[in-house]
């Protein structure tokens, strides 16, 4: 009770300051919680916080922020990549996933599980998956998105998974107009919280489709090759240098 009353105390005399150095902007106040306030934390709060500040969990402020359950339910709806079911071809993949023998070069000795591409992932680590075309590289990356989504709901504090299909973005120079298009293609609403999100370091990115970019007929090889330099691709070299 006693860190309550004082933290609301100073949320209380730092939100009335800024409020009267902004008097045109909105200034809101919170004290955080790990789990639910609790009663006797409410009533600290209220009587100590004054009327810009909020007692909330962190589950309920990330929300505040960004919606990342509406986010999950839009994206499981939209198409990963070349993804498909096998039996019926279609991008609404039901069947279990079958795990692959994903190889870490240069050796290829060592097999990495969904799960442990997931963890380091969430981890913050930059993985790169290649193989050949059709050998399950987006099955495996949307299982990935899958099996991070699923952290996020047993734990809210964890990181949001965002797959994006390259083959939407192609020529795209700024992460931001990437993402707003990405969030227009799934039906989310709030492209902006996305961007938010992502800027923020509450993300997991996912870029799916490196081999399903086209190019024009007649483009000279060497200039194709460049897509790895972010030439062809700029939205990737962009998301690559700019990573919160």
């Amino acid at each position: 009770m006693d860190k309550a009353e004082k933290d609301a105390k100073k949320l209380s005399r730092l939100t009335e300051r800024l409020a009267r150095e902004h008097p045109t902007k909105a200034v809101r106040g919170f004290f955080i919680t790990a789990e639910e306030p609790g009663a006797d934390q409410r009533d600290a709060v209220r009587r100590h916080g004054g009327p810009f500040v909020t007692p909330l969990s962190i589950r309920a402020l990330r929300k505040e922020l960004f919606d990342a359950a509406a986010y999950i339910a839009a994206r499981s709806d939209y198409a990963f990549g070349s993804a498909r079911d096998p039996r019926t071809n279609s991008s609404n993949v039901s069947t279990k996933y079958i795990g692959l023998d994903l190889l870490e070069r240069p050796l290829l000795t060592e097999a990495w599980a969904i799960q442990r591409i997931s963890d380091a992932l969430s981890d913050g680590h930059t993985l790169a998956l290649t193989g050949d075309y059709g050998i399950g590289k987006s099955m495996s990356l949307r299982e990935a998105w899958l099996t991070l989504g699923t952290k996020w709901q047993k734990d809210s504090t964890s990181r949001i998974p965002i797959h994006l299909n390259l083959r939407d973005h192609q020529g795209q120079d700024d992460p931001s107009e990437a993402l707003h298009r990405h969030a227009k293609r799934i039906g989310f609403a709030n492209s902006a919280d996305l961007v938010r999100a992502w800027r923020s370091d509450q993300t997991v990115l996912i870029l799916d489709g490196f081999d399903e970019i086209t190019f024009p007929v007649g483009l000279e090889m060497r200039r194709a090759s460049r897509m790895y330099d972010g030439e062809t691709l700029p939205s990737f070299a962009s998301f690559a240098k700019r990573v919160p």
